[in-house]
């Protein structure tokens, strides 16, 4: 739940994240800006209530949309990192292939779909090579 609130994929969701976290501040804004001169202002909310509270969303819109986002900016960088991370963890650096963690994800995912008959045939095959070392160092 918390990372469909906060992972950003693409541009497309940064700027709506960015302008729904910029939106929920501006807001909060306001309410504190209006609980805090009933509180200690009463007379000057009576008069200027509106206007104040216009000034307050516009203020915080104006300073949380720079900061919220470079936040998105910064969210976008580090999925598409940890993206390249993930495949690289999955894969040989010498030769590109899948390694073991990878074939085991994808077992997982396999095993875990509903429907068994899905159509595609899956197959493992394995080699065992005698003196693999030599082979590779020429």
């Amino acid at each position: 739940m918390i990372d469909r609130l906060f992972a950003i994929h693409d541009l497309g969701s940064a700027i709506r994240k960015t302008l729904l976290w910029s939106l929920i501040i501006a807001f909060v804004s306001v309410a504190a800006t209006q609980v805090m001169y009933l509180a200690l202002f009463p007379d000057i909310m009576v008069t200027y209530g509106n206007v104040l509270g216009r000034c307050a969303f516009a203020l915080t819109l104006v300073i949380a949309i720079p900061f919220v986002g470079l936040f998105s900016v910064i969210a976008m960088r580090m999925t598409a990192f940890n993206r390249e991370l993930k495949e690289m963890a999955h894969r040989d650096s010498l030769t590109g292939l899948l390694n073991r963690a990878a074939f085991e994800d994808i077992i997982e995912k396999r095993t875990a779909s509903q429907s068994p008959d899905d159509g595609d045939a899956d197959a493992l095959i394995l080699i065992d090579i005698d003196h693999f070392k030599a082979i590779n160092d020429t």
